[in-house]
Parts: structure tokens; sequence; C-alpha cells
């Protein structure tokens, strides 16, 4: 279930010596943001994420990802969890 949540990442950048700005959401009225999910293939500007896709393309493991985040102990032979883990 929770890698079927979204996530909507919005940034913009404004350059006022330039007079130049530019944002990933669109002005638009057709109502495309509530229907689209980013696919690379077919969606690729939209900016709605789904988690499990992050953190795949992440290299990582949603289920063991979720188990560390929720708190429940690991056991690791090093003083420090596996360099993988690391951001």
């Amino acid at each position: 279930m929770a890698p079927n949540f979204t996530i909507l990442i919005k940034n913009s950048i404004h350059y006022p010596k330039f007079q130049f700005s530019k944002g990933n959401i669109e002005n638009r009225k057709d109502g495309y943001l509530k229907h689209c999910t980013f696919d690379e293939v077919s969606n690729l500007y939209c900016p709605i994420f789904k988690l499990g896709f992050i953190v795949e393309q992440a290299g990582e493991n949603f289920t063991e990802l979720a188990h560390t985040v929720r708190g429940e102990p690991r056991e690791w032979a090093a003083s420090s969890p596996p360099r993988s883990w690391l951001l």
C-alpha cells in the first residue's frame, strides 16, 4: 500500500538579473495534475511520483527501508549501518 503513496515535487528557479523564471509545473486548466503520475515513457513531465518508484530508483528495497524507518531493530556486525543505506 505505502509504495503507491504519491509525492508532488514542485520546484522553481528565478534569476531576476536576467528576468528569467522557470518551474516544473505547467499552468494548465485541463486537470492534468489531478490524474497524472510520473512515467518514464508516457508522463515524463508529471511532477507526481509514487513513493515506491522513488525508492526503486535509489536502488533500495521498499520493504527493508520501511522496516528501518519504522524503527524496528536491525543488527549488523559493524558499528555503523551498511554503506548502501547512506544517501
